[in-house]
């Protein structure tokens, strides 16, 4: 990476291209919609802060024990965070403008909550503690659109890496973080949550 940041766990190009596609063709076959933000209880779109289209794989398919192998890894490498269940498979499409500002996706889980049509599972006292994105779409395939994370001294970091289809990227949840507007093309992703104790 340009600088270490020892919250990152970076896995290149560590799904094949053809695994990738497989993922893709799953993503594409479900119907999409715009992606929402948490404002305290409510749930609204504001496509100034995040402007998305978004659906939901099932957890049930192969796709969570890829995503789960690399949280996992990264886990018992650096945090060893006790983590329970993935709350969602989220395959998210950033076209021209696409973004989303910086957040966090650690929060409380108080309960089942509907995204898509698979539904989060979490008991009281749980958050999201580990998040992993897998980048589905080549650099070649659109510009602008990137991951930045920023650390708790305010540097921001990101990768070339990070806009190569195949490598997966994990950070613990509380880590803020951001896409940048896409300038062209399309940018795919499959993101992912693994739950743990709320700290």
């Amino acid at each position: 990476m340009d600088t270490a940041h020892q919250e990152i766990s970076v896995f290149f190009q560590a799904v094949p291209r053809s695994v990738c596609d497989a993922i893709l063709e799953m993503g594409e076959s479900r119907t999409p919609s715009q992606a929402e933000i948490s404002k305290g209880e409510d749930v609204t779109e504001d496509l100034s802060f995040r402007d998305s289209e978004v659906s939901f794989l099932s957890l049930d398919s192969w796709v969570a024990g890829l995503m789960r192998h690399f949280i996992d890894l990264a886990n018992a490498g650096k945090w060893n965070y006790p983590l329970s269940e993935l709350q969602a498979l989220q395959y998210a499409v950033y076209r021209v403008n696409g973004h989303f500002g910086w957040h966090q996706d650690g929060r409380e889980v108080e309960g089942p909550e509907s995204y898509g049509s698979d539904a989060e599972t979490g008991a009281s006292g749980f958050a999201r503690r580990v998040t992993g994105v897998l980048f589905l779409s080549d650099n070649t395939e659109y510009s602008g659109g990137r991951l930045e994370l920023r650390d708790e001294h305010g540097v921001i970091h990101t990768d070339p890496s990070f806009l190569v289809a195949g490598t997966c990227v994990v950070f613990p949840s509380h880590v803020f973080h951001r896409v940048t507007p896409v300038v062209s093309g399309i940018r795919k992703t499959l993101a992912t949550w693994a739950l743990g104790p709320a700290a």
